[in-house]
């Protein structure tokens, strides 16, 4: 019996090509005094959804994340899917391995209260590289306003790690 797990060609490549972790969305910060304000993001909105991406998994997590499809360890490998990612309010970016939809990008909106069983997977309906090409980096202006800054008044030196009042 064959245990092999096949994986879409777009993943494939993508962990082939590029070097992947969880800091793969480079964020925007900007140093006021010694605080560290977060001011960019790649927002994911669809109509009745909204969160930001963190991170794409690693090499070594996504072998160990096969590893637990094959043996069915949480709800969502049960129903057909991989870990690919993470968004900043626990909710998962997970790519499909069933046949219907086979490499199609979801999302597991992760119930806060409740059991896996109440968490929603919602089908993006695009694959891969579709996806990661649609998002845009945006920039966060509420944590600016919560500081009392315009969007004007920053700035970022060439080679410079943080953005600056």
């Amino acid at each position: 019996m064959n245990n092999r797990i096949r994986l879409p060609d777009t993943l494939i490549h993508l962990y082939k090509y590029y070097e992947i972790s969880s800091n793969s969305f480079k964020r925007q910060y900007l140093k006021k005094e010694d605080d560290l304000i977060l001011i960019s993001c790649f927002k994911v909105q669809l109509d009745e959804y909204e969160n930001y991406i963190s991170g794409l998994i690693g090499i070594e997590e996504l072998e160990r994340e096969v590893q637990k499809y094959h043996n069915k360890t949480d709800e969502y490998h049960k129903r057909g899917f991989i870990k690919i990612g993470y968004f900043d309010l626990d909710d998962i970016l997970l790519i499909s391995l069933n046949r219907e939809d086979f490499g199609v990008v979801h999302i597991l909106d992760v119930d806060p209260i409740g059991t896996s069983k109440d968490d929603k997977i919602i089908n993006l309906r695009k694959d891969l590289m579709k996806f990661l090409d649609e998002l845009k980096e945006e920039l966060i202006h509420h944590n600016l306003n919560q500081q009392g800054i315009e969007s004007k008044n920053i700035y970022k030196n060439w080679n410079a790690e943080y953005w600056k009042i």
